[in-house]
């Protein structure tokens, strides 16, 4: 330990200006308390995330980690809005997931005052640096309510059987508790869905309980059996909060939606005018992979014209290539000898394919200024058109080309009376391969 004593400085803000409105302490299961920043500069509210307080937080659970839903940073900047009299969210882009665990601190962060509009941004703390997972704009007037769609009610569609919803979003990774199970009934009308939604228990210090608007959310997936998460909000106008609400949903693209809720007599809760959501990672395991291909190339081949360097390491290459630059010629080749793998079962020099790596870094700064052309043994280098990459292997030219990757089946089909045991990923994928086992 040292001897002298040590010097402590403290660079947390100290709450000793008082907040916008009260005394600095906020009603809200998340949020505590505010204070403004010195010289106009916003205001901050700041709260702690706490299961035993908030049980429900822990029963968002997506691809196996209990995940803060995008409905919760909505109220987040909704009461925010409301503290600082910009009550309406004119947009809202989430940018990375929290998962939830006691003690984590969550802070909202409003800006200034710019012609009734504030920037608001949305962070985090656990044990390391603040992340930041949403930022948006808020602003001074909410939308006007729109006709009263949810006085008629149930609506004239077509019900939609939701026996095997929540399982189905449990096999897709979405593991749902009770809390987040509240799509109650769900009709279909064309690109318009409805449903009707409810929390168990509201806490009414919710501006729109996470719960109730994520099961609004929800609903989505009845128009689209691909589960997906929100990414961006814009035009979020609230008027009450509820326990009970009747949605409409209107699919407005392939990953886009306006939504709209009322409560139990029709009148207007709140309303989405655009969303806009992504499929989780991990979620295209299905889709269709891609590889670098070589085929050969038909088109007439040169001798090269420009200054060709035959590479031998890249601390030499980046010195050329360094000196190359400060003149005004406009191309250079960089040969390699057998730095590509073109056919399977190739040999790669690490040399030679640490030099491609360079001179592609190079050329991403500079196009158009570098010809990579690997050769192989006894072949002779050679252009063909504009092609910025080419190999040489026995005379002939190849190009990179990306194509579809060819899938092997197993070499041997599992025995059906066999045991099978599945570790890790009791996810997506271990629920994949169990149903599939199953079967």
């Amino acid at each position: 330990m040292p001897s002298y004593p040590f010097q402590h400085q403290h660079y947390w803000l100290q709450p000793t200006t008082p907040a916008p409105t009260g005394d600095g302490r906020i009603d809200h299961p998340l949020l505590r308390d505010a204070m403004e920043l010195p010289d106009d500069n916003g205001v901050v509210l700041t709260g702690q995330l706490a299961t035993a307080a908030q049980p429900w937080l822990t029963e968002h659970v997506i691809s196996g980690s209990p995940l803060l839903p995008a409905a919760a940073f909505v109220d987040l900047a909704l009461r925010a809005g409301e503290h600082v009299g910009c009550p309406a969210v004119e947009d809202l882009t989430l940018e990375t997931p929290l998962v939830v665990a006691d003690g984590v601190r969550v802070s909202v962060t409003v800006g200034p005052d710019r012609e009734g509009r504030r920037g608001v941004s949305i962070h985090s703390r656990a044990d390391g640096e603040w992340v930041r997972h949403a930022t948006g704009t808020l602003g001074v007037v909410p939308v006007a309510p729109r006709e009263p769609w949810a006085r008629q009610w149930p609506p004239h569609a077509e019900a939609v059987d939701l026996d095997a919803f929540y399982d189905n979003l449990a096999d897709a990774g979405f593991a749902y508790g009770g809390a987040f199970q509240g799509l109650r009934a769900a009709w279909r009308d064309g690109d318009t869905l409805y449903a009707e939604v409810a929390v168990p228990s509201g806490d009414t210090r919710f501006a729109l309980h996470p719960a109730l608007l994520d099961a609004a959310i929800q609903t989505v997936t009845v128009a689209d059996d691909r589960a997906k998460m929100p990414f961006a909000f814009a035009g979020i106008s609230w008027w009450r909060g509820t326990e009970h609400a009747r949605v409409r949903l209107t699919v407005t693209g392939q990953d886009t939606c306006a939504i709209a809720l009322a409560d139990q007599s029709g009148a207007p809760v709140a309303e989405i005018a655009s969303l806009t959501l992504r499929r989780p990672a991990g979620a295209t395991a299905q889709e269709v992979p891609y590889q670098v291909a070589w085929p050969a190339l038909e088109a007439a081949t040169t001798e090269p014209d420009i200054p060709v360097h035959h590479a031998t390491s890249p601390v030499e290459t980046l010195r050329v290539i360094q000196e190359f630059l400060t003149t005004d010629t406009p191309r250079m080749v960089v040969a390699t000898r057998n730095a590509v793998p073109v056919r399977p079962g190739e040999d790669v020099d690490p040399r030679g394919a640490a030099v491609w790596g360079l001179v592609r870094s190079a050329a991403t700064e500079h196009p158009g200024r570098f010809v990579l052309v690997d050769a192989g043994d006894g072949d002779e280098v050679r252009l063909a058109g504009d092609e910025p990459q080419l190999a040489i292997r026995a005379g002939a030219v190849h190009v990179p080309r990306l194509e579809r990757a060819r899938t092997e089946p197993l070499p041997s089909p599992l025995s059906p009376e066999g045991t099978v045991l599945v570790t890790g990923g009791t996810g997506t994928l271990g629920g994949t391969i169990a149903r599939h086992l199953a079967v």
